[in-house]
């Protein structure tokens, strides 16, 4: 069956489960509308016809997704309602309603949707990526755009740069005569800058980190059924996706505690020796680790604290916009 070529195998046993439980969910359909804001006195968008439970999902699933949103798009026009499982999606497929969405009506749309993956790996949504729109969320940016993407803070990584850079022309001069793979070279760079800006000179754990991050950003860019039916915890179980993202995010959980940890030590130590001296908290920074700690110890000047847990959470997110964009962009 075409439908089900898009599912892998647990994904494929996660769907027939969904069917065999349909009883299940008819039962409490009107709980899960409630739960999850979907009136039926709401106001939608015309849209394609739909099949209890599983919505529109045999619609967007018998051929390449795109394609069948094109199609259904042009027989139902560029602001589309479908219901996929639980969830009530609008597509929008015209220039001037996307301007009307992303523009005029941006702060509405600002917050992402919850994905179970996103949950798992942000500590519950507290990363600048997910969190939802509002105070919290500002108060990340703010720190992204003073603290650690300022024009000062990027070009004191200069030197830095340059030095991974050398080490790649080195290794390549080194490889005179053999056969280079340009691709794995630069993603290295980008790897090593990465890491070295936000954790300092070395970090032991560099391969299982960066390694660990993939196979999770690889989960979460996949298809989970189980998203669709956000009330339905047993599917969850079924897929198997959960248990993994939960294994993975100890582990990626474990390397940051002791990272964290260690420069936790580093900067107390630092702070002893200079007691003596005027030596300002900032002259202590020498990634962005540090300067998360920072903003820890003393508050920054913002609303919100920051525990350890956000600071886990924004350090994903640089890690994760560092080596996998990197990547992305070079293949």
């Amino acid at each position: 069956m075409k439908f089900l070529s898009h599912f892998s195998l647990p994904q494929s046993l996660c769907f027939f489960a969904l069917i065999l439980f349909m009883v299940v969910i008819l039962n409490g359909r009107n709980r899960s509308e409630t739960k999850i804001g979907c009136s039926p006195s709401l106001k939608l968008p015309l849209g394609p016809w739909k099949l209890p439970i599983i919505g529109n999902l045999h619609q967007i699933l018998v051929g390449q997704p795109h394609q069948s949103l094109r199609d259904l798009a042009m027989k139902y026009g560029p602001l589309m309602h479908l219901q996929l499982g639980e969830i009530s999606a609008i597509v929008v497929s015209s220039p001037d309603m996307a301007e009307q969405i992303m523009k005029k009506h941006d702060i509405n749309f600002a917050s992402r949707g919850e994905l179970l993956a996103a949950e798992i790996v942000t500590y519950g949504y507290i990363d600048v990526g997910f969190s939802p729109y509002g105070d919290y969320w500002r108060q990340l940016r703010k720190i992204f755009s003073l603290e650690l993407l300022s024009t000062k803070r990027v070009r004191s990584f200069r030197s830095l740069r340059e030095e991974e850079m050398l080490n790649v022309i080195r290794n390549i001069s080194s490889m005179a005569g053999s056969e280079i793979n340009i691709s794995e070279t630069i993603i290295n760079f980008a790897n090593d800058v990465v890491v070295r800006a936000t954790c300092g000179q070395k970090c032991k754990d560099k391969d299982v980190l960066i390694s660990s991050l993939k196979e999770v950003l690889k989960l979460a860019g996949g298809f989970d059924v189980a998203d669709l039916f956000p009330s339905f915890t047993l599917l969850h179980a079924i897929c198997g996706i959960k248990p993994k993202l939960e294994s993975l995010q100890k582990k990626l959980d474990k390397i940051v505690e002791s990272i964290i940890e260690e420069h936790r030590e580093t900067r107390s130590s630092k702070l002893i020796k200079t007691s003596s001296t005027s030596t300002d908290d900032h002259q202590l920074e020498g990634d962005l680790l540090d300067v998360l700690l920072r903003i820890q110890e003393t508050g920054g000047g913002f609303e919100f604290p920051i525990a350890t847990d956000n600071i886990k959470a924004v350090f994903m997110d640089i890690f994760s916009a560092g080596t996998d964009t990197s990547s992305s962009r070079v293949q």
